[in-house]
């Protein structure tokens, strides 16, 4: 039997499905674990909540190189996040923990994402540091990283012949002299409309699925989860993914 292992963001791991930021229920209950049960597949989570592209990228390679024995008994589900998040993580010479809600085994890794409203950051650090984004981090560079990294993905996954389905969970890749050329090498049979924003997780499940009311912390509830989980299966099964 084959294992759908989804790596993503919060919006992948199911966050506040039930109104909990993180909960086994969510994991359960998320487009992710629906679209493993209606396939008939095993099912692991490794999204966590604020996972940047980096971090997803990461977590793909090591899950090929660590966990998995043979090619043709995984399916990757990855959703690529927005490229504002960032990978962060606070030195081993200082006693500093991040404490929020997102769940990590590593305590000095924080999720980042910049221009985050001040209401909804809870660390005082990270909100120090939200002040200072504007000049330490470029957004075309970081787009630009975004579409390497779904290349470089891509690529890996392809020569290891290995099945896998991408999409957006935020939003498109946006189109600049930098990203255009890595786009148009993107396989869009198996990345859902990688430069097209209207067709990412949230927004699709907002303005075409018609799920108009979310969560605190922007999550949609198990209804859109429901829907999108045959969203996915019918464009799985169009294309001959699965």
């Amino acid at each position: 039997m084959k294992t759908l292992v989804a790596v993503g963001c919060s919006h992948t791991a199911g966050a506040e499905i039930d109104g909990n930021t993180t909960s086994f229920y969510n994991r359960q209950n998320c487009f992710a674990a629906q679209l493993a049960k209606k396939l008939g597949y095993n099912y692991i989570n490794v999204s966590v909540n604020g996972a940047s592209n980096q971090f997803i990228h990461r977590k793909v390679i090591e899950y090929i190189t660590n966990y998995m024995e043979n090619p043709k008994e995984v399916f990757f589900l990855i959703g690529w996040t927005s490229s504002e998040r960032m990978e962060l993580r606070y030195s081993e010479n200082n006693d500093f923990e991040y404490l929020n809600f997102a769940d990590l085994e590593d305590r000095k890794y924080f999720p980042f994402t910049s221009g985050t409203h001040k209401k909804i950051i809870l660390d005082d650090k990270m909100k120090k540091l939200n002040k200072f984004t504007d000049i330490l981090f470029d957004y075309h560079l970081k787009e630009n990283e975004r579409a390497t990294l779904a290349y470089s993905t891509q690529q890996t996954l392809k020569s290891l012949e290995i099945p896998y389905f991408m999409f957006n969970s935020c939003n498109g890749i946006e189109r600049t002299e930098y990203t255009g050329a890595i786009i148009d090498k993107l396989d869009r049979t198996n990345y859902y409309e990688p430069d097209n924003g209207d067709y990412a997780y949230f927004p699709y499940c907002k303005f075409v699925l018609k799920h108009e009311n979310f969560a605190p912390y922007w999550h949609h509830f198990k209804p859109a989860h429901d829907d999108y989980t045959n969203v996915l299966y019918s464009i799985l099964k169009e294309r001959n993914i699965i």
